[in-house]
């Protein structure tokens, strides 16, 4: 995913930037008419012990705000803007006058913006809107407006500007006599324009790119290398319960950057129905520190995906190459910035499972937004929602807990994106109750850090990836504390990043007779009823939850989502694998990583031949643990009645070069009676198999113990290598075929 290979190189004047289009000169519009909506956020209001008074509304407003009114755009605005080829390019003067208003009215005084003005000023950044109340354009602004999104449609004579930020600076709040309120976010603005031109050449030529993009070496259209460029402010936009009891409903401001250093590489972001555009995850953790017992790491909030729908294209990360799709496209070294109000407005919030997070893709058939029917038309409605549904929801409780750090992160997901590692990121801030909000303030000024936040967690960092080709990533992180007294915490987590297969247990090698205690799991969601059930049964401790044959909803680890595993033993660590079941079905079965696990002196199959039979399903992984992820090998050819139509030669490493005991330990069963099963172990000593177990296989899962007498004949000099082949062939009549041998777990215990 880090980086990718042009199919064919491309000439230099190849492809062309709207600045460079041939013929192409500045023209100059003017927004004359239109309306203006407001999302007037009123429960943020009212916890502010301000009221929303003398409402004047003169236009039907947008349908995809919340809590919206609508306004009529006056005839005497005269706002202006620069365009070249067809794309916005900046504003220059002017301001938007609203036909009618309301009053914002505290205790100690109001705002009366009645006939308001959304007025243009120089700021010298892109946040360069405010909104004047009063007659006078000039006079100080009481609202800033944050986190602007402009799109021009030259073709349409169509100019959509805000889904903004808007937020009370230190003249509003002087106005209500509440310095405290400097700052404080209390809605969304939104103007819909109808630009008319004033200036410049008329015939200016809408610009074209006949240039095709460049592919991959697969022929796939490369989509940019989308960067998380920062991360802003995570407000808090609904609340039920009462403090300290009660969930916040939060949105993140992000920023992001098309990074790619291939002209014309631009990353598609088109409107909501259209699949290709990028969504947006945002989640919430907690460190905490637990007295004895090291630190753990738990997510503590995550919501639907926010649906991106126009760039911005402009130069926060670099000298932004224009790209000839304009608002549809990111172009290269282009940012684009989404206010925590826009982040967290239900209208373009969709669930996470309708996003494939290893493609990038998401899937507009009969999804959330189209009610669910077979089809691409948007008919969705946030009607019913309470103040929290679909937002960033934490719980008070969570963000008060001693001896805890707090941590927000974002996570722009998209198809072709280059590099999903610098896709995502994170912050730290900390958490305070203003009265009516929780506020988040950064720690520090701490920038911005690339990368999951849990692969920052535990004894092994970056954590160890999960990784099985072209199915995406799961990270394992893993602390071990020593507790005294004999006696060890051991703290795992599961983060599963780009795996839409997703995973539905988490298994740890334990030593037969340890005392195993204070088993505990924990997930992100507030469902009880949910969890995954945890077992300790033939030197393993497996957490779980049901197959998805029995219910494809259920608990399973899902993208963007963390879950936690602890217990405590009386043995100390080593280094060893933990490993996970695929959910979703596939031919890849399970997943195996390196961690720290207790000491049980388990050598498990780092190498596995078929030397007869067909393989069907699994690898070697499915050999590590009892799971019922199964190695699944059906007869092959023979030359002779000797040799079994089912051989399977395993081979790992002895933690010991001369070891006491050895056993194997075999987990499986056949799907027909009357087959053999016989266990062959190598003498390294002698170079010859050794016969050490030979039995009649079960048509059900048995767990045996073999015991391999004279144990360091069984150990190859130097490299410890021990090898042990497990046959299988019938003896008597067969009533299935084609029969095969299911293997679960095949492991040395070695002391």
């Amino acid at each position: 995913m880090k980086t990718r290979t042009l199919f064919a190189p491309i000439a230099a004047a190849g492809l062309c930037l709207v600045g460079a289009t041939a013929g192409a000169a500045e023209q100059t519009w003017r927004v004359d008419g239109g309306s203006v909506t407001l999302s007037l956020f009123r429960q943020v209001i009212q916890g502010c012990q301000l009221n929303v008074v003398d409402l004047r509304q003169t236009a039907t407003p947008r349908s995809d705000m919340e809590e919206a009114v609508g306004f009529t755009i006056s005839n005497s605005s005269n706002l202006e803007f620069t365009a070249l080829g067809g794309s916005y390019r900046g504003w220059q003067n002017g301001f938007v006058r609203a036909n009618g208003g309301f009053t914002l009215k505290g205790a100690n005084g109001t705002i009366s913006a009645q006939d308001f003005m959304v007025s243009y000023r120089d700021s010298g950044s892109h946040n360069n809107l405010f909104m004047v109340t009063g007659k006078d354009a000039n006079a100080p602004a009481s609202f800033d407006i944050k986190s602007i999104k402009v799109m021009f449609d030259r073709k349409e004579k169509g100019m959509v500007f805000g889904y903004a930020d808007l937020v009370i600076n230190a003249h509003g709040a002087k106005q209500l006599g509440r310095p405290d309120l400097n700052g404080v976010m209390v809605g969304m603005v939104t103007v819909t324009g109808n630009p008319r031109f004033v200036g410049g050449d008329p015939n200016d030529p809408m610009f074209e790119n006949t240039t095709p993009r460049p592919t991959g070496l697969d022929g796939t259209p490369l989509n940019g290398d989308i960067q998380l460029f920062e991360l802003y402010d995570c407000e808090s936009y609904g609340r039920i319960g009462t403090y300290p009891n009660g969930t916040s409903g939060f949105g993140i401001a992000t920023t992001s950057c098309n990074v790619s250093t291939i002209t014309g590489d631009n990353a598609n972001w088109y409107q909501r129905m259209d699949e290709r555009h990028p969504t947006i995850a945002m989640n919430m953790y907690r460190v905490r520190t637990v007295a004895g017992a090291g630190t753990r790491l738990e997510q503590i909030g995550k919501g639907w995906v926010k649906h991106g729908f126009l760039s911005l294209n402009s130069n926060q990360c670099g000298q932004c190459q224009t790209p000839p799709g304009g608002g549809t496209q990111l172009g290269v070294r282009c940012s684009d910035t989404y206010g925590s109000s826009l982040n967290a407005s239900r209208n373009w919030l969709g669930p996470r499972n309708e996003v494939n997070p290893f493609t990038g893709r998401w899937e507009c058939t009969a999804s959330y937004f189209a009610n669910y029917q077979n089809d691409c038309v948007n008919r969705f409605t946030t009607t019913g929602l309470s103040a929290v549904d679909h937002r960033l929801q934490v719980k008070d409780q969570d963000l008060l807990t001693a001896n805890s750090q707090y941590f927000y992160e974002g996570y722009y997901v998209s198809e072709n994106d280059a590099d999903r590692y610098n896709s995502i990121g994170w912050r730290r801030s900390t958490p305070t109750w203003s009265g009516s909000q929780t506020k988040f303030n950064f720690v520090d000024n701490t920038a911005l850090v690339h990368g999951p936040f849990a692969e920052t967690w535990g004894q092994i960092t970056p954590a160890p990836k999960m990784q099985p080709e072209a199915e995406g990533d799961i990270l394992v992180g893993v602390e071990v504390t020593d507790l005294g007294s004999g006696t060890w915490h051991y703290e795992y987590i599961a983060y599963n990043h780009t795996s839409q297969r997703e995973t539905r247990t988490f298994s740890v090698p334990i030593p037969t007779g340890a005392a195993i205690t204070n088993v505990e799991f924990r997930d992100s969601d507030f469902d009880a009823g949910n969890e995954w059930t945890s077992s300790i049964a033939n030197g393993v401790i497996t957490w779980r939850t049901v197959t998805y044959a029995e219910d494809p909803e259920a608990n399973s680890l899902k993208w963007g989502t963390l879950y936690n595993f602890r217990f405590d033993a009386n043995v100390p660590p080593q280094d060893g694998m933990v490993g996970k079941v695929l959910f979703r079905p596939g031919t890849l079965q399970s997943l195996a990583a390196m961690s720290r696990v207790p000491q049980s002196g388990q050598s498990m199959p780092t190498m596995m031949n078929i030397e007869r039979g067909l393989l069907l399903l699994g690898n070697e992984n499915d050999l590590l643990f009892s799971d019922d992820s199964h190695l699944q090998v059906r007869p092959g050819p023979v030359f002779s009645t000797a040799q079994a139509p089912v051989s399977v030669v395993l081979e790992g490493t002895s933690p010991l070069a001369n070891p006491a005991t050895m056993t194997f330990r075999y987990e499986g069963h056949t799907t027909s009676g009357n087959i053999e099963r016989k266990v062959e172990a190598y003498n390294f000593t002698n170079n010859q198999w050794v016969a050490v177990n030979t039995a009649t296989s079960a048509i059900a899962d048995e767990a045996v113990a073999i015991n391999i007498a004279n144990a360091g004949q069984f150990v190859q000099a130097v490299t410890n290598k021990v090898r042990v082949r497990m046959g299988f062939k019938a003896t008597g009549p067969t009533f299935v075929y084609p029969w095969t041998a299911r293997v679960d777990r095949a492991v040395w215990d070695i002391q």
